[in-house]
């Protein structure tokens, strides 16, 4: 069955005045490597890496991306007609096909309850939050308008493959109108203006907490016309304090959560993972997690 072509897409090479063009064009990044196989052969191995600018930022108010969000085809129609075999199995994929077309978005208004952010905004999240108050981020009392890059999904997913399952199950969860989504995963490794090179000497968990902090630089200067604020939940001290010193805003949990509207709000408080110190690095929280888990099943064993 023929289906219609994609446009052409233009590559070329990233380079450090790359993010400076508006051309629309799409990058590359190359990263190649010599591996030795079995039989004691050497290959030359070449992984690209290509980069757009136009994912999407989930706002329902951006204008821009709304604008993007409705060039997508998911459904590719046909140059030739149908056989039977092809109609059937059209026929048998329409209701898997007409939920996939529609694609909820972030609220307009952002989040308001707050007391200390009183200007609507979204919650950026750090790695060390969702691994560390998952049970918070699922109670429906905390809120939506959560937005998770995708280097924190990755993290999640490599470091606790439970918590990736249930953060999945978070971000697609509606508001209780049904009409909006809760969470909104923004892919910052494909997206030109976010994707950042790891510097020498400098470490991977670093790295990932810098392109998070350009996330968050981003999505403000993004929505600087939509009037619409962000604000970096961490329990990181190192990522806090160079986020303070970039002019993001930037809070952790029980901070955030303190000001928060007072209605729930010791019931959200109670939520709130006690154990650890206010500032955990993503590190720390597996270690403790790994000691808790070792004491427990020597308990069981006794």
């Amino acid at each position: 069955m023929a289906i219609q072509s994609h446009p052409p897409i233009t590559i070329v090479r990233l380079t450090d005045n790359s993010k400076r063009h508006s051309s629309g064009a799409a990058a590359v990044t190359q990263k190649q490597y010599l591996r030795k196989t079995n039989r004691g052969k050497v290959q030359k191995l070449c992984r690209e890496h290509y980069l757009r600018n136009d994912i999407p930022c989930g706002s329902s108010g951006c204008s821009d991306c709304l604008r993007i969000l409705s060039t997508i085809q998911l459904d590719h129609p046909s140059q030739e007609p149908l056989d039977h075999d092809d109609a059937m199995e059209i026929e048998e994929t329409s209701e898997v096909k007409k939920k996939r077309r529609k694609i909820l978005l972030l609220s307009e208004s952002g989040r308001t309850a707050h007391r200390k952010y009183t200007k609507k905004h979204y919650l950026v999240l750090d790695t060390n939050v969702v691994l560390r108050q998952i049970d918070l981020l699922e109670a429906f009392t905390f809120g939506t308008d959560l937005i998770v890059p995708q280097t924190v999904l990755d993290e999640v997913r490599h470091r606790s493959l439970p918590i990736f399952n249930r953060l999945k199950s978070l971000i697609n969860e509606t508001d209780p109108t049904g009409k909006l989504i809760r969470g909104w995963i923004f892919w910052n490794e494909t997206r030109l203006d976010t994707h950042i090179r790891r510097e020498p000497d400098e470490s991977i968990n670093d790295r990932n907490d810098r392109a998070i902090r350009e996330v968050c630089k981003w999505y403000k200067a993004h929505l600087s016309s939509h009037n619409l604020d962000i604000v970096l939940l961490t329990d990181d001290r190192a990522n806090f304090e160079k986020a303070t010193q970039q002019h993001v805003h930037a809070s952790t949990t029980k901070g955030y959560v303190e000001m928060m509207a007072e209605e729930s709000s010791k019931v959200r408080l109670d939520l709130v993972a006690s154990s650890g110190s206010a500032f955990e690095s993503v590190t720390q929280i597996m270690l403790r997690r790994r000691n808790s888990d070792l004491t427990f099943i020597k308990n069981i064993c006794h």
